[in-house]
C-alpha cells in the first residue's frame, strides 16, 4: 500500500521554519525506517503542499489516500504518529483536524 503526505508549506498557518522542521523531521522518520523502500509493506511518499485550505494550528499535512488532516503535530511526536498511526492506518485523535 502506498500513502501520500503532504506537509502544508503555505506560511498563513504558520512559520515557514516550523513547516520545513516538520518536513525535514518527517523524511528522516520515513527514510530511517526504510518505508520509502518499493519492498515496504506500507510505502510513504512525503511532498511539500501549498495551502490546503484549512489556515489554522499549522503545520498541516493530509495524509493520501485517508483524508485526513492533522494539525500542529510537535516535532517530537513525529515518529510516534507515523509509525503508531498512519502505517497503521489509524487515525490518531490527538492532532486529528475536524475540517
Amino acid at each position: 500500500m502506498q500513502k501520500k503526505i503532504y506537509v502544508c508549506f503555505n506560511g498563513d498557518c504558520c512559520h515557514q521554519s516550523l513547516a520545513e522542521e516538520t518536513f525535514q523531521e518527517l523524511s528522516r522518520i520515513i527514510e530511517e525506517n526504510g518505508l520509502d523502500s518499493f519492498d515496504s509493506q506500507v510505502r510513504i511518499k512525503l511532498y511539500r503542499s501549498n495551502c490546503l485550505d484549512v489556515c489554522k494550528n499549522g503545520p498541516i499535512i493530509l495524509v493520501q489516500p485517508e483524508r485526513s488532516y492533522y494539525q500542529h503535530i510537535p516535532v517530537n511526536n513525529l515518529s510516534d504518529w507515523l509509525l503508531n498511526y498512519v502505517v497503521q492506518s489509524s487515525p490518531d485523535t490527538r492532532f486529528l483536524l475536524e475540517k
